[in-house]
């Protein structure tokens, strides 16, 4: 569920959004959650809008808020929610089957709609994410109908890996509960005990 708060500042309006994220107790699981898991480097991001598939016809009022409604009841602008879609390279799978020099699509709450900047509270866009010096990115992904993927959630999902494979998390404050492994072995022993 999605909460927002603005903050103004001097030259650009910024709308802060709050998602509801999944947090995992163990790196176990949060391997388990994820569809893949990968390491490499953003290359090129673009920002799109994405809307709710709307069903007025199946389940129950509780299961399907739209039950019931037609198009003259629903504003489908202010359900819609802006996304930084990433295009990412592989470097290396610890798990799922996508190829080393793949590029695939990663998906993030975030963006720019009518001259405002949208920003989830907890996501760093991979494009601004430091990746030099041999620095690269961990991310545990899921996987979606259209081929996108996006995070398990914003700081267990993406984390920085340094050349000598200790993994980081992006933000310096994490929650106690948030469960990041300290090297990419602790993921891939994760995964063979899977």
């Amino acid at each position: 569920m999605l909460q927002l708060a603005a903050h103004t500042p001097q030259t650009t309006t910024t709308m802060e959004v709050y998602a509801d994220y999944p947090v995992y107790a163990s790196v176990s699981d949060s391997v388990s959650a994820s569809d893949i898991i990968i390491t490499g480097v953003p290359l090129n991001s673009r920002e799109v809008i994405e809307y709710p598939r709307i069903d007025f016809e199946t389940g129950t009022e509780e299961s399907n808020p739209q039950r019931g409604l037609t198009w003259e009841n629903i504003d489908i602008e202010a359900m819609s929610v802006p996304h930084i879609v990433t295009e990412f390279q592989v470097t290396d799978s610890i798990k799922g089957d996508v190829l080393p020099g793949t590029v695939i699509n990663v998906t993030q709450v975030g963006g720019t709609v009518d001259g405002i900047k949208i920003r989830e509270k907890n996501t760093i866009p991979l494009q601004e994410v430091d990746t030099t010096h041999g620095k690269q990115l961990l991310l545990l992904l899921n996987k979606h109908e259209d081929g996108t993927f996006d995070p398990i959630n914003p700081t267990e999902g993406v984390l920085s890996v340094h050349s000598d494979g200790s993994v980081h998390p992006l933000r310096t404050q994490i929650k106690a509960d948030e469960a990041i492994g300290a090297t990419l072995d602790v993921y891939a022993e994760a995964m063979r005990q899977q």
